[in-house]
């Protein structure tokens, strides 16, 4: 009894049933095919946009053009900079600030670009876009979390 029990169990959690109907199912894999279309969450409410992907582009273009983003020519940069602070946070454990549990913590290896993106504001004429930076799997993320945790 308790094997055919776990059996039925199994075998429904397999089974992915779906509240879209056929067309329904159908239009979102249409747009999701769409190349010329931009599909992003709103920055305020829980919507989800549809844009021209032009137009989004040309709004995340002219954030990017602003005075607190500097476009970065040398290839290494990146990779210097994580080097950088793993030198550094290694010489807070050879100073003694820090223990090798929190090196490890914090010290970066094989980190990924920051990924800038734009959330529309729908509340707002023309939708301007609110930029977001996500910093997730970048060089500075664990020393940033850490920091933030220590300042709160």
């Amino acid at each position: 009894m308790h094997n055919a029990s776990q059996q039925l169990m199994k075998s429904c959690k397999k089974k992915q049933f779906s509240n879209l109907s056929d067309d329904e199912l159908k239009a979102l894999k249409s747009l999701k095919s769409n190349k010329n279309i931009v599909i992003v969450k709103a920055d305020k409410g829980n919507s989800i946009i549809v844009l021209e992907k032009e137009s989004y582009l040309k709004k995340a273009e002219e954030i990017l053009k602003g005075n607190q983003f500097q476009e970065i020519t040398n290839k290494n940069y990146h990779q210097e900079r994580e080097n950088e602070l793993n030198k550094y946070i290694y010489s807070l454990l050879k100073d003694g600030i820090i223990d090798q549990e929190l090196r490890f913590r914090l010290q970066s290896t094989c980190s990924s670009l920051s990924v800038f993106y734009g959330l529309p504001k729908i509340h707002k004429a023309g939708y301007p876009i609110r930029p977001i930076i996500s910093t997730i799997g970048s060089f500075q993320y664990e020393l940033s979390k850490y920091l933030a945790k220590a300042i709160y």
